[in-house]
């Protein structure tokens, strides 16, 4: 017989914890249809912040960029340092100075999809250390 712990009855019972209609607050959120807060226009216009402005980017994720990268250069293969060289001419994410773990994104997406493939260097191309990818 499997133990059913008792129902927290303070999670399931009553209404929706809102804003009191003195709250600063108040005016930062309008209710939807859903008993949901969502953050009005005002809040988006008059904020500075940058995590706000990439919203309305359109760069690409990682993967994506990684593909088209590999789709476009000769037999679909290129080394590591040349697609870190790509992403950073094709993307913002390589060009923003708080984002120091691109590279780690980049090696992560193309050693975790299954799109992606590793070509070990052969000892005669003269390098001992290194791979290429391909898609």
């Amino acid at each position: 017989m499997h133990y059913l712990p008792p129902k927290a009855q303070h999670l399931i019972d009553g209404p929706s914890p809102t804003l009191s209609q003195s709250s600063p607050f108040q005016t930062d959120f309008i209710e939807d249809g859903w008993d949901q807060r969502v953050i009005s226009h005002h809040v988006l216009e008059n904020s500075g912040s940058d995590e706000l402005n990439d919203l309305e980017t359109t760069d690409p994720c990682y993967a994506q960029l990684l593909y088209r990268c590999l789709k476009e250069a000769p037999d679909h293969t290129m080394a590591l340092r040349d697609l870190y060289d790509w992403v950073k001419a094709h993307s913002q994410k390589a060009k923003d100075p708080k984002n120091r773990g691109w590279q780690n994104s980049v090696r992560h997406n193309l050693s975790m999809n299954a799109a992606f493939e590793r070509v070990p260097l052969s000892q005669t191309q003269g390098v001992k250390k290194g791979s290429l990818w391909r898609l």
